[in-house]
């Protein structure tokens, strides 16, 4: 589960006593991961989209929730999520005594998302981003690959073709053990059914307004 709030995006969330918790009885299966995130403030009227600011994973066997401290940590554990899923015991390698037996982490966020699993980590260098777009668009989110060629010059690539043609332009990392394969341009679903606006296709004109 990934979250977004006001200010710069955090790999971290501090939990109060005024947090929100994420309860079991959201429609999702086991072991899926969660996108979380509150609105930005608006600036100068323009409301900005949600940060990206917490992942959580829920437990394969107490079905609690629990924060992942980083991003790094978070990818690691949703490319294996298939055949290795989450278990509160993992999270001792960042909270010693973790188990079934602690409380659920909380969270601030009020915007949620399943992400997609088995997505798998990029490859060394890479840096993959979802950006989740305002309420209302009809697109819930964008994802991007990141690599630094240079000091000054950075590669984007949005879709499975643009990874092509930059291999193809640089096989050199080809070489090095980078492919397609190791990309993945799919993006979370929102909890929020209402939070994308619905396409509608025009109404196909009728025999009489032919006749018109």
């Amino acid at each position: 589960m990934w979250s977004s709030c006001n200010g710069n995006a955090s790999n971290n969330s501090s939990v109060d006593q005024s947090s929100k918790i994420i309860h079991h009885e959201l429609n999702i299966l086991k072991g899926d991961g969660l996108l979380g995130s509150e609105e930005a403030q608006p600036i100068q009227s323009k409301p900005e989209p949600p940060v990206l600011k917490d992942f959580m994973v829920q437990c394969l066997s107490c079905e609690k929730w629990k924060l992942i401290p980083s991003i790094q940590k978070y990818e690691i554990i949703r490319e294996k999520e298939i055949y290795a899923p989450f278990v509160c015991d993992d999270a001792s390698e960042w909270e010693p005594f973790m188990s079934c037996d602690v409380p659920e982490d909380e969270t601030t966020c009020d915007i949620w998302a399943i992400d997609v699993p088995s997505i798998p980590c990029p490859p060394p260098g890479w840096k993959r981003e979802v950006h989740f777009r305002r309420e209302g668009s009809t697109r819930f989110a964008d994802v991007y690959y990141y690599f630094a060629l240079s000091i000054k010059k950075r590669i984007i690539v949005r879709s499975i073709e643009d990874v092509k043609k930059f291999l193809n332009d640089h096989p050199e990392y080809i070489r090095e053990g980078v492919n397609p394969s190791q990309f993945s341009f799919k993006m979370p679903k929102p909890l929020d059914e209402n939070y994308v606006k619905k396409r509608t296709r025009p109404a196909k004109p009728t025999v009489d307004d032919e006749g018109k």
